[in-house]
């Protein structure tokens, strides 16, 4: 079986996220994990192939029901009234999730709240849409609107919550405040080009397409 180009990507976001935590995060057995806003699978498929016990929810009906016919227990659920699994997780994942939420603040409350021992969060990065968009439109993988503002860009309409990495990170560190959580967490921009179904992934400070957080308990 051939494995789709976005589970590629998020298992290199994992090995990124590994040298960010210090820890093996690709070595999923005996481990729980959870994908946070699953949407059609990738994800999932990504933790399974690296031998976790996956499960996962999305607000969307259609993606859930896709998950649950790739044979996943996924539930619907909305990320804004909290996590819907009873149990403590070795990781927690959301990938491209966050940009789409209404509530931010109780999202993010919902994540910093649950049990988990590593949580990995990835976004667009607000400097670099332009680029990112471009690129997704180019691999015929994104429909992006064509706005005018102070000049000609592209925009998704479907993200609400667009930041710079130093304003995620503001909001990260506030609620971690609110919640009084203490982690230790990490943070990096970086862009994962696709050449002939490889994919790289290259660490660039604040120019990345993709912003990403990497929070353990302390």
């Amino acid at each position: 079986m051939r494995i789709p180009e976005r589970t590629l990507q998020y298992i290199y976001d994992l090995d990124l996220a590994s040298k960010l935590a210090g820890l093996n995060l690709l070595n999923g057995r005996g481990k729980l994990a959870l994908d946070v806003g699953c949407g059609k699978g990738y994800g999932l498929l990504a933790l399974k192939a690296l031998s976790y016990e996956v499960y996962g929810f999305d607000v969307n009906p259609e993606a859930v029901a896709t998950c649950r016919r790739l044979g996943f227990n996924v539930i619907l659920h909305n990320l804004e009234q909290g996590i819907p699994f009873n149990m403590s997780f070795d990781l927690i994942t959301c990938f491209d999730t966050l940009e789409h939420v209404r509530d931010l603040r109780r999202a993010l409350k919902s994540l910093l709240s649950a049990r988990w021992r590593t949580l990995v969060i990835t976004v667009p990065n607000l400097y670099t849409e332009f680029l990112r968009l471009a690129y997704l439109t180019l691999k015929r993988r994104a429909r992006p609107s064509i706005t005018m503002g102070s000049g000609l860009i592209l925009k998704d309409p479907d993200h609400i919550n667009m930041y710079s990495p130093p304003t995620w990170l503001r909001v990260f560190v506030q609620y971690l405040k609110e919640m009084n959580v203490r982690v230790k967490f990490r943070l990096a921009t970086y862009m994962q080009p696709v050449l002939s179904s490889k994919v790289f992934y290259l660490r660039l400070p604040l120019v990345g397409s993709s912003m990403m957080i990497v929070a353990l308990r302390a």
